[in-house]
């Protein structure tokens, strides 16, 4: 880790050099404009909204780094930015090395951004009345991916965790906000140079707002993040045997769903829909058959066979949840079509199905019962194979056994949250100064 947070100091401190090399030659003006935008940010840094369920914060002061990159694009910005995003770090009473990470990797950004947005002919808003657009994409994108690129492998290293999928995360919790707010840091920019700073100050203000609606979002979120914990509770509440197995079949889920590829939102669905997938046993006809500690007689496994299609009309009456619903409504099909409750066979079941199929019966075959012990991590993987093609779609078989998500399916559940991490200005609630965040 140590060498990773130098090497990120290191390639700041060499972008800064050829820029500097480069040219053109900073004036005392264009280093006041960098310094005012660089200060307000410093300013608005204690404006934070919630970026997750984990605790983790991001401040939305981060809008007028790239902002004075796009007013004066000179060495002059990521050194201002360093300068600022320390001081703003030792402000928060941060761990060192998480305040020259933070300052360093935004600096090493706004550089790169800047050597991007000149090569493609940009010049900044001093001196200049226009700027080309394919430069402002050049600017905001080379600036996104090496904030989140650097903040991933940081993530990665101290997780253990593959870069590819922590690029993913990472990117998936902020790209839409990103994509939103990027072309205001080109306005604040343009008033910043065109205008009065009261002009400026008063367009800052702005961020105020995108404050509030970046936490009337996340509050959003997490009600309905919340509602689907409590509906997980009440189900899990009828069966003592199975006391945390919709959270396990959702984690196994998202497992099996990165090990094939799946986007980023896709991932997510199918997050959703393993919480959701017994939804349909909070029903009162299922309740005798639930707490019943013995094997189910036939009559009562045929009632048992109709939860999914009640979990599905549970489910419809929440308009957000209907891409879950042939999950929620297919997941006990089977590969050769003698599952239920339609028969669907091989690719004529949802995708998202599938994949919780597999998780939903690995965590039952390592679960305690009454009547017979879990299986052990090597019988349950011999069973996943031999059952390829007939109960699960092989080709997600392959792909979870060949590659590393196969041992992640059995991690402790409270290794999800063990660390906390931070995205670009962020700040824990309640900071680990132990492990590295960025």
């Amino acid at each position: 880790m140590r060498v990773y947070i130098c090497s990120i100091m290191a390639l700041a401190a060499l972008a800064v050099t050829a820029l500097y090399a480069w040219g053109p030659e900073a004036t005392v003006e264009s280093a006041a404009i960098a310094g005012i935008l660089c200060a307000i940010g410093w300013l608005y840094g204690s404006l934070t909204y919630e970026l997750d369920q984990k605790g983790t914060r991001a401040s939305v002061g981060f809008l007028l780094f790239p902002a004075a990159a796009f007013a004066v694009a000179n060495w002059t910005v990521p050194l201002i930015v360093c300068v600022t995003v320390f001081a703003l770090e030792i402000r928060r009473r941060a761990p060192l090395h998480k305040t020259l990470f933070n300052s360093t990797s935004l600096a090493l950004a706004n550089a790169v951004s800047i050597i991007a947005f000149r090569a493609t002919g940009g010049s900044g808003w001093a001196g200049h009345d226009r700027i080309p657009v394919v430069s402002v994409i050049a600017l905001l994108v080379a600036h996104n991916l090496t904030s989140s690129g650097v903040t991933s492998g940081v993530i990665a290293l101290s997780s253990g965790q593959p870069l590819g999928r922590t690029w993913r995360a990472v990117t998936g919790k902020t790209i839409i906000d990103d994509v939103l707010v990027s072309p205001f840091t080109a306005v604040i920019a343009y008033t910043a140079v065109k205008y009065p700073i009261g002009w400026t100050i008063v367009g800052c203000t702005t961020l105020i707002w995108i404050n509030r609606l970046y936490q009337t979002n996340r509050a959003l979120q997490r009600v309905s993040h919340e509602m689907l914990e409590l509906m997980v509770s009440a189900i899990e509440a009828r069966d003592p045997y199975t006391s945390g197995h919709s959270r396990r079949v959702s984690r196994m889920s998202v497992e099996i769903a990165r090990a094939i590829g799946l986007s980023h939102r896709e991932v997510e669905r199918i997050r959703v829909a393993g919480l959701l997938h017994d939804v349909g046993k909070i029903h009162e006809k299922y309740a005798p058959i639930l707490s019943k500690p013995d094997r189910l007689t036939r009559d009562e496994w045929i009632l048992m066979k109709e939860h999914p299609v009640d979990g599905e009309n549970l489910v419809r009456n929440v308009s957000q949840l209907h891409d879950v619903l042939p999950a929620v409504r297919h997941h006990h099909e089977r590969w050769d079509g003698a599952g239920y409750p339609d028969g669907l066979r091989g690719e004529s079941i949802p995708l998202m199905a599938r994949v919780m199929a597999i998780a939903d019966t690995i965590d039952a075959m390592t679960s305690d019962r009454s009547y017979r012990r879990g299986l052990s991590v090597e019988e349950v993987r011999k069973e996943v194979e031999r059952c390829a093609g007939t109960q699960f779609d092989p080709a997600i078989v392959g792909k979870l056994l060949a590659g590393p998500y196969w041992d992640a399916l059995f991690a402790p559940m409270e290794s999800d949250n063990a660390t906390r991490y931070e995205l670009k200005l962020v700040s824990d609630s309640n900071p680990a100064p132990e492990k590295v965040v960025a």
